[in-house]
């Protein structure tokens, strides 16, 4: 496990500085500031809840925590499927912000054996997360469980082929985990616009837009949705009021 950590925060070090990833990374910045400012609308004062999912080591919580401090954070939920990774959190980003906590998480898989609280969220985060799951319907029931009514799902996604990501990630076992082909871009995990538009409408998520559409070309994509409430785990349907 520590080799893994060791590898993937190489590859962290390799999108620092970035021009691109550092674009995407604002984009998805401005965005959650936007999504905060909003739901702080009629009460000022409230706590935000905040989950980020797959966060690994932290590449994207890197960005967003300067920001949040002026916000009344009541928790940032740091998840990866590592303990490893949870235990580079709380030395590297705790201290920066104490309303961090940590906690196993696999999105694709149901919550009911998992220790993250159902309808709880206002907003989730996950970073070329997503896409690296074997089926993108169940990952996104599971995601979107965690959300309250209306909470959000901010997603910064891969948006097109590239042989850079080919080969820096063609080795690991997540970019082929895949089962839906028919969903994901032609040799790739990765889902089109158009796809994560449809797959995410017809799993019940509304106010779907894409903030920075013109630079999808580019290679990536940054997502925002928000959950109508009704979520689906196993065969059962219920709606969260929280």
């Amino acid at each position: 496990m520590t080799d893994l950590v060791v590898c993937t925060a190489d590859l962290s070090k390799r999108y620092r500085g970035n021009v691109l990833a550092e674009y995407f990374n604002e984009a998805l910045s401005d965005t959650l500031t936007s999504c905060i400012e909003n739901q702080l609308k009629d009460d000022k004062n409230r706590g935000i809840r905040i989950i980020e999912i797959g966060a690994g080591t932290g590449g994207t919580t890197t960005k967003l925590l300067p920001l949040l401090q002026r916000f009344p954070i009541e928790e940032y939920c740091y998840t990866d499927v590592s303990k490893a990774f949870l235990m580079y959190a709380e030395k590297h980003y705790k201290p920066q912000l104490p309303a961090l906590t940590t906690s196993i998480f696999d999105v694709s898989k149901s919550l009911a054996a998992q220790p993250i609280i159902a309808g709880y969220y206002d907003v989730a985060i996950a970073a070329n997360v997503l896409h690296a799951t074997p089926n993108i319907r169940e990952t996104l029931r599971n995601a979107k469980a965690v959300l309250k009514n209306q909470g959000v799902l901010l997603l910064n996604e891969i948006s097109t082929w590239s042989l850079f990501n080919h080969l820096t990630f063609g080795l690991l076992e997540g970019w082929w985990l895949n089962e839906d082909t028919a969903l994901r871009l032609p040799g790739s995990p990765g889902l089109s616009t158009e796809k994560w538009h449809e797959v995410l409408a017809e799993e019940g998520f509304e106010s779907i837009f894409f903030p920075v559409l013109e630079a999808h070309k580019l290679g990536q994509q940054v997502v925002v949705a928000c959950s109508n409430g009704w979520v689906r785990q196993y065969s059962d349907l219920c709606h969260v009021t929280c």
